[in-house]
């Protein structure tokens, strides 16, 4: 099956030095291995698209490279003048090997105009399963902190867990391989415990790995829990000593119940709006500081696909029973809602809409909007979404064929059939 590594962010890079982010990461560096994810299976990559918000400027380069354990790959792309869209390097591909390392390097060429707000795709392909990646962009982590499982926003981890979990919004047969990396070891006699989380509480069977001492690295590939549809999903960090301050990037593998299968998270940690102002949030980013009442701030682009399912869960309920306290939730593709509004209301924390089929063509734009009635508490909203795609770069031999092929590009998976 096909899935995609994407990021977006509001981070901007250097325009005068060379800096990296991790495929599915918000913050970017001067110091690739601070930034650089950890792969926890065999899988390969291709098919590389970026798009900025601005434009470089007239003689002036962004140029990205996929790197590969920190060593520059043949998947690139550039993006030059008036231009703010990077066509896909649809000739090359790369093979990476679980616990090598993957990010994406951004060299500006003519101090090119900086951009406000980065947005990468890759497709990763493997047999039967997808990777999620995810990290802190923080450089301490302290006891009892929790980050999003995927896609984690830079210096959006918190201490309450309510406040980072997002929820799965398929059957996920297996969650495996744990991988973590830190970019400095934790020190002698000091250690970084981390635990992925299901519903409030740690996994059973438990999938956990602890680095410690003068180790970086450090995987779990024995224990496989499973989640369902509206299990809540996140990661816990766990500190023993004064270890030094960290860049933490963790990966971990899915395999679906239904093949083809995936999913993408997201959320925020700020409290929604509670006047009847729309406002919107990306769904890519899990974590994310803020909503913007500007929808084209939080939009990312997606390609062809049915998306199948959008789950959405709150860490409170708007308001007491009868108040009429409520959210509405509604998922947007080029400035109109599609498919569906779920309601979060009163003492409810968590809303879904199942067996959906809204059509999304290639580079329409998504988001999700919420709409507030009877000033309701400012809760922190995450939605999670299930799809299937026909991505337009798919082959004519394999349409010619009638193979079955599997795609998930930004976050979308499309499934064709046999």
């Amino acid at each position: 099956m096909y899935a995609v590594f994407q990021t977006f962010t509001g981070a901007n890079p250097n325009n005068t030095a060379t800096q990296y982010i991790g495929v599915e990461g918000t913050s970017w560096s001067s110091t690739e291995a601070q930034v650089s994810q950890p792969i926890p299976h065999d899988l390969t990559v291709d098919r590389l698209r970026i798009v900025l918000a601005t434009a470089p400027g007239a003689g002036k380069t962004w140029t990205f490279t996929l790197m590969k354990n920190g060593v520059a790959t043949g998947i690139t792309c550039a993006i030059t003048g008036a231009s703010t869209f990077a066509n896909q390097d649809l000739s090359n591909s790369v093979s990476f090997t679980q616990g090598d390392t993957i990010s994406l390097r951004c060299a500006p060429s003519g101090s090119p105009t900086v951009p406000a707000g980065f947005k990468m795709t890759l497709r990763q392909s493997a047999s039967g399963c997808f990777a999620i990646l995810s990290g802190n962009g923080a450089t301490q982590l302290s006891a009892g902190t929790f980050f999003g499982a995927q896609n984690a926003s830079a210096g959006g981890n918190s201490g309450t867990e309510s406040q980072q979990y997002a929820p799965v919004p398929m059957d996920c047969a297996e969650v495996k391989n744990l991988f973590v990396k830190l970019d400095v070891a934790p020190g002698t006699g000091t250690s970084y415990q981390v635990t992925v989380r299901k519903n409030s509480a740690d996994t059973s069977p438990l999938l956990q790995v602890t680095v410690a001492d003068s180790a970086t690295t450090g995987n779990d590939q024995t224990h496989k829990p499973a989640f369902a549809p509206g299990d809540q999903i996140a990661v816990r960090v766990v500190i023993s000593g004064t270890p030094a301050a960290v860049r933490m990037q963790i990966s971990m593998t899915v395999t679906p119940t239904t093949d083809g299968d995936a999913f993408s998270l997201a959320g925020c940690t700020a409290g929604a709006r509670t006047d009847t102002t729309p406002e919107y949030e990306r769904h890519i980013t899990t974590g994310a500081g803020s909503f913007s009442t500007t929808e084209s701030a939080q939009q990312g682009i997606y390609a062809a696909c049915t998306i199948k399912s959008f789950y959405v869960r709150s860490n409170a309920g708007p308001g007491a029973a009868s108040s009429g306290k409520k959210f509405d939730i509604s998922l947007r593709l080029n400035g109109a809602t599609v498919g569906t509004t779920v309601t979060l209301l009163e003492t409810a924390v968590n809303a879904n809409a199942t067996g959906l089929a809204v059509a999304v063509n290639d580079d329409d734009l998504i988001c999700t909007m919420h709409v507030a009635t009877n000033t309701p508490t400012g809760v922190r909203l995450f939605t999670g979404i299930c799809y299937t795609m026909i991505p337009s770069s798919q082959s004519k031999s394999d349409s010619e064929t009638g193979a079955g092929t599997d795609v998930n590009v930004l976050g979308v998976q499309i499934t064709t059939a046999d």
